[in-house]
């Protein structure tokens, strides 16, 4: 019985083994995509194979005038098996592919179940192609009033106002402090964005949904025809593209220590004492208070936010934002390494403990509905700290310049496609000539990650480093308050 036992062990063991190696040593590859003209389809080979054996085929089929799916036939059975969501599909998410699957001579509901390699239930999971770039006539003018009516359709299902973004912008030109609502606008984008862009991605068939961002009058893509198209859904006809681009310089500083009361007796950082102390202090502060429910810490983790109660966007807006639109405090405590980015600094270092502040907007379709997350602004201000011990980072002031670029009166169906990011040769001398290093680094940057200055979020954030350090200088400084608001810049 003991001889047995352990035959089966290791038959199971080298079973085990022979499964790993095939999933770790399998190959796959695609064809480039051809066009099937009687059929109006595009087709590309899916090879797969265990090295030294013959190469076995399946064939995708991809069908424009169906574009939410890309399809797999199995010659051999001369069917179809599966097929996939493709990037045109509503519930697309590059995160997880979603599949469904030909039985009972009907296709089953989408799921999350992905294909393993044909004929290796152990093998690695097959990864979809890219979707094919159709052929056209690179030189055809485009329609984009189908498109600008998809989008207008999608502020009417979220309940919003077709003149949305004007009654926020009101005028301003682009810039990091020329509007007043900056961050609610952004943060509508951002809700709308995913839909706006599979809708327009869907009418004109390209392989990838186009990238956007709107900030503050900014409004760019990589795709020249669909930020012509929010122009003209957005702004109207007479409109004006934006360029932008950054100057840094770098400089290193000394880290500050915590206070030992945020640390446990072996010196690593007590997250949740970090968690209490910030409560209080939004309790005693802010007029909103605190959300305990989701304010929390994970010493295990090694992180914890701390999250106020929704506020209501101040000023005077319009009517609609007053009604729909709404800000809280986040503050995130965990540890990070690399290069991060807040308004004005590159900070780049080890392994550290940061505090990082942020402006999360909310959004509701109806009065009597609750506020939920559609968009978090920042950070705006984070410290950095060495627990214990020293340590260094490294800053880079940073600035955005702003101009208008030129507006084509006419758009092709070459501009779908993703346009050069590269720096143009005036760019890179208009750089080189405005920053004081005369080797300067030079980058576009996000505008959705960066969002202008916040005088109630540094002087929040500085009360709470006066906690965890207190005495202690705060890396990155806080800006000294200015004495009157900033002109918005003037842009030629």
């Amino acid at each position: 019985m003991k001889h047995l036992t352990i035959t089966l062990y290791v038959g199971l063991l080298a079973s085990l083994i022979a499964s790993v190696c095939q999933a770790q040593i399998v190959e796959q590859s695609y064809s480039e995509w051809s066009y099937e003209a009687t059929s109006q389809r595009y087709l590309c080979d899916y090879f797969y194979s265990l090295p030294g054996q013959t190469p076995k085929k399946h064939v995708v089929v991809y069908y424009p005038s169906r574009p939410d799916y890309l399809f797999y036939f199995d010659p051999n059975q001369r069917d179809y098996w599966g097929r996939c969501a493709s990037v045109h599909h509503a519930s697309y998410a590059t995160s997880q592919m979603k599949w469904s699957y030909f039985q009972n001579n009907q296709w089953t509901a989408l799921s999350t179940k992905c294909p393993k390699v044909p004929d290796l239930p152990n093998g690695p999971e097959i990864v979809p192609p890219k979707l094919p770039v159709l052929l056209y006539n690179a030189n055809q003018p485009l329609d984009l009033a189908p498109a600008i009516a998809d989008t207008r359709q999608v502020f009417e299902d979220y309940g919003l106002p077709f003149n949305w973004y004007q009654t926020l912008q009101r005028g301003n030109k682009p810039g990091v402090e020329a509007g007043e609502y900056p961050l609610f606008l952004t943060g509508v984008w951002e809700m709308l964005k995913p839909e706006v862009s599979r809708r327009f991605g869907r009418r004109y068939q390209m392989p990838e949904r186009p990238t956007s961002e709107i900030y503050n009058g900014a409004i760019s893509s990589n795709s020249a025809a669909f930020e012509e198209m929010l122009l003209l859904t957005l702004v109207g006809p007479e409109h004006r593209h934006t360029v932008r681009y950054m100057v840094q310089v770098p400089t290193f500083v000394d880290l500050p220590n915590l206070d030992d009361k945020f640390l446990h007796r072996d010196g690593s950082v007590n997250f949740t004492a970090i968690r209490d102390t910030f409560v209080d202090k939004f309790q005693k502060t802010l007029d909103t208070g605190v959300n305990k429910t989701a304010s929390i810490a994970a010493d295990d983790r090694e992180y914890c936010q701390v999250i106020s109660n929704w506020n209501a966007i101040s000023g005077s807006p319009p009517r609609w934002a007053a009604e729909q639109l709404a800000s809280r405090y986040v503050v995130r405590v965990e540890f990070v390494d690399g290069r991060r980015m807040i308004p004005g600094l590159f900070i780049s270092g080890e392994r550290r403990l940061v505090v990082e502040s942020y402006i999360q907007i909310g959004y509701r379709k109806g009065v009597s509905d609750e506020f939920s997350p559609i968009f978090l602004a920042g950070p705006f201000h984070e410290s950095n700290y060495q627990p214990v011990g020293q340590a260094q980072v490294a800053l880079a002031a940073w600035e955005y310049r702003w101009r208008y670029g030129d507006c084509k009166k006419i758009y092709y169906y070459s501009d779908l496609l993703p346009k050069d990011q590269e720096l143009t040769q005036e760019e890179q001398a208009a750089i080189e000539k405005a920053a004081a290093d005369p080797t300067p680094a030079a980058e576009r940057g996000s505008l959705v990650s960066v969002s202008g200055k916040r005088p109630d979020v540094t002087a929040l954030h500085q009360q709470l480093h006066n906690l965890l350090a207190p005495g202690k200088e705060a890396v990155p400084k806080f800006p000294k308050p200015d004495p009157k608001p900033a002109p918005a810049p003037e842009v030629d």
